[in-house]
Parts: C-alpha cells; structure tokens; sequence
C-alpha cells in the first residue's frame, strides 16, 4: 500500500464514501408508505378537537414514514391544549375522555393516569393517549400550568 500515490488512495476513498451515500440513500428510500395514513387521523374528530375550558397550545401532525433501515414513523397527531386557570383540569380530561368515546374510541381504563385506547380507522388500527403534564415555570414563586395531551397515531401497515 506504500507503493500507492497518494491522490490514489484519496480517489479510492471518495469511492468507498459515494458507494456507502448511495446504499445509505436506497435504504431510506425503500421501504412501505401510507401516505393515507395521516388524512384518516385528520379525518377522525379527535384529530381537530377544541375543548371547553382550554385552547390548543400547539398541534403538529406527521405522516408516516420510512428511515434509515426502514425503520418506520407512525403517522401521528399531537394536540397540546393548555387549561384555562379558571378552568378544572379534571373536567377538561373528563370531557376529551367522553368526546373520544362519543366518536368511537375503545377506551381501556378511563380512571388511569394515561387513558389509552384503539380505533379501527377506515386505513386500518390507530391507537390514542390522552393525559396530564404539568409544567412549572421558572419563576418564584412557580406558576404551575397543567396541559392536557391527546396523541393520537396509526398503526404500522394497512
């Protein structure tokens, strides 16, 4: 290898880095997509819920996808709502509880800490998370601030 010029060896790296960016790129790229996935969780009520008693703080939405070694990303909505200080927290769970059973989610137990329950979507099985977080602000005295969190995410796969 000593007998080798320089700039050879460097062009054969280059190689070997090109070969290795393009097999990289092939596995992201491969790979199963549903793209229906995400317009079936836009489509259901509780993709665009509004609650009494708290306002959407933010809300993002992602489609599913496929990443390095096909690893998959659900399709997923998060809606975030901050409870008004005048606001009972517990009522505001209550009522994203009852709304999500109203429009047909299966819910398991309503009394835990994080309700969690399934779907069967039009695409196939979603699944929902509804729960607290509770932040406390920086300031002293601390400004504590509940959060009511609705996750709602579709299932791997037709």
């Amino acid at each position: 290898m000593d007998d080798v010029p320089a700039a050879v060896r460097l062009m054969s790296n280059w190689r070997r880095l090109i070969v290795a960016g393009g097999i990289a790129g092939l596995l992201v790229a491969c790979g199963p997509t549903f793209p229906e996935h995400l317009p079936a969780l836009q489509a259901d009520p509780m993709g665009s819920l509004e609650l009494s008693g708290a306002s959407v703080e933010r809300r993002s939405e992602n489609d599913a996808a496929t990443g390095l070694m096909n690893k998959p990303s659900r399709a997923k909505i998060l809606t975030v709502f901050a409870v008004h200080p005048d606001a009972d927290p517990d009522a505001v769970r209550v009522a994203a509880i009852e709304e999500a059973e109203a429009v047909g989610w299966l819910l398991d137990d309503v009394n835990a800490d994080v309700v969690q329950g399934s779907k069967t979507l039009s695409t196939g099985e979603a699944g929902i998370a509804i729960y607290f977080s509770v932040n406390y602000s920086g300031a002293e005295p601390a400004i504590q601030t509940d959060e009511l969190i609705v996750l709602l995410e579709h299932d791997w796969g037709p």
